[in-house]
């Protein structure tokens, strides 16, 4: 093999970073300590090899939340390899630029989950971002249309090229952002097809982490045996291999929402207060990453314990206010209306509304400020203010498909001495994962055989699928299906970033 059997100490380094690509690819445990270790004793005569070593390791020890080691091992490769020093190692110019400005971005993003902004600001400071490591800086810092085109610029290529793996990731990001941004169709539907490639040519981890935005979207649209079986499957598979603890975070943090969802509080609190101590552990300070804060304290708020949820509330505020998130700040101000006194909660609820009208956070965020806003002014007696933001949460919940959350909205309008018809299933909702897939391309514009070529799929089957999609939506035309889709999508963006 020429990891050791090789006397040149670069190709004994290239084909160590390719075994633990593979050995990562099958879902199989690696020493990245020993990456390490050849890494310093490469560094002196192939910088950039060695940079890549560290790379790899510092990108496993994050996975597991060491973030300690993984920011000295991200700060060690970025010295070894400066953006300015790579043209020193002669023909692999193309790779070694990749390598210097994605230790640069691996660094600003692990200073970033510890909280230290201004430095991973510094640290990337005159960098052009692309579609891997950055995107997801730019996503945790809001700055969503940048990463969007970002990333369809990459997706666009991977799909041109035939590029399997780097379309399965890529969609897998989008995926992110969308869910991010409370478009739950799309995120559905590109999650759906990243798992699809991921499952073809066998990669657990993009399995895992795609099972994980199926389960998300499972647990907030009411599919309750569906999102504990998308998250015990990825939490089976991020056990494997170097240990996804982040991972498993999100499948904890996705299981609590499912119980607040469905009015358990307690079972609530059960799954998110372990994420909690996680978080804490780990130093991790950049709520975006697990985001279970605003979750597991309106979860003690319902369990009526109000001491914790005040404690948690705070130290969700100063992170919030420290990093300047603006989805964070809108979950403070909805919370503090939730827990404070009837005096304040119009401008506890309304700042919250003020921000989301900015752009912050989701629609789906924007709903629970709602249906909060909704309850607190019914149970402070002033019922017809109570009904306009119930009715508006009602709105929000049913374009985005989350059903349970709808129902507890419906609850409180009912309390309130008025109700809502039952709504009939989106589109979106009717249709498969491979059908939604194809119904949103052709609602871009896409013939069948552009949708074909984009999802490796045959002329024939698209038109299979399309056929099946138009019977179910009851609709005839690609015209019709363009405007239903363009209704569909309109609440599902309001107040998105």
């Amino acid at each position: 093999m020429a990891s050791t059997r090789s006397r040149d100490p670069g190709v004994r380094a290239a084909a160590r970073v390719l075994a633990w690509q593979a050995n990562d690819w099958r879902g199989l445990t690696e020493d990245d300590v020993e990456l390490e270790t050849e890494a310093e004793r490469l560094a002196p005569s192939h910088p950039a090899r060695a940079s890549l070593m560290l790379y790899v390791s510092s990108n496993a020890a994050s996975l597991r939340l060491d973030l300690d080691r993984a920011l000295r091992l991200a700060q060690r490769s970025v010295e070894i390899m400066p953006v300015d020093a790579w043209q020193a190692e002669g023909p692999w110019e193309p790779w070694m630029a990749d390598v210097a400005a994605g230790n640069r971005w691996n660094l600003a993003f692990i200073l970033l989950l510890l909280g230290r902004s201004a430095e991973a600001d510094e640290a990337v400071r005159g960098l052009l971002p692309d579609a891997g490591v950055s995107s997801m800086y730019l996503a945790y810092l809001e700055r969503y249309d940048e990463v969007r085109s970002n990333i369809e610029r990459r997706l666009r290529s991977a799909r041109a090229t035939g590029h399997v793996w780097a379309e399965m990731w890529t969609t897998r990001s989008l995926a992110f952002v969308d869910l991010w941004q409370g478009r739950f169709p799309a995120a559905r539907a590109g999650a759906a097809r990243s798992l699809a490639l991921a499952e073809s040519i066998g990669v657990p981890s993009a399995i895992a982490f795609n099972l994980a935005i199926l389960a998300w979207l499972a647990a907030v649209e009411g599919r309750e045996s569906e999102a504990r079986e998308h998250a015990a499957r990825a939490d089976e598979l991020a056990q494997r291999g170097v240990g996804l603890v982040y991972l498993r975070g999100r499948l904890q943090a996705t299981l609590g929402l499912l119980e607040l969802s469905v009015a358990r509080p307690l079972a609530a609190i059960e799954k998110l207060a372990p994420v909690a101590d996680l978080s804490e552990r780990h130093g991790v300070r950049e709520p975006t990453l697990l985001a279970y804060a605003p979750d597991l304290i309106e979860a003690y708020a319902r369990a009526g314990e109000r001491d914790a949820a005040t404690r948690e509330l705070e130290k969700l505020a100063e992170l919030a206010g420290a990093l300047d998130r603006r989805w964070a700040l809108a979950a403070v101000a909805r919370l503090r209306g939730l827990l404070g006194p009837d005096d304040d909660l119009d401008e506890h609820f309304g700042a919250a509304l003020e921000l989301h009208q900015q752009g912050a956070g989701s629609a789906f965020e924007r709903a629970r400020t709602e249906l909060l806003y909704g309850e607190r002014l019914r149970r402070a007696k002033r019922r017809v203010e109570a009904r306009e933001h119930l009715r508006s949460a009602i709105e929000l919940f049913d374009g985005l498909g989350a059903a349970p959350w709808s129902e507890q909205a419906r609850r409180e309008l009912r309390a309130s001495g008025e109700s809502i018809p039952r709504r009939d299933p989106t589109a979106p909702e009717k249709l498969t994962p491979q059908e939604l897939q194809i119904a949103l391309q052709v609602a871009e514009g896409k013939t069948n055989r552009d949708v074909a070529a984009a999802l490796f799929l045959s002329p024939k089957t698209v038109e299979f699928h399309l056929t099946r999609v138009y019977r179910k939506l009851n609709i005839h035309s690609r015209a019709e299906l363009v405007r239903l889709f363009s209704s569909e999508r309109a609440p599902a963006t309001l107040g998105a970033g």
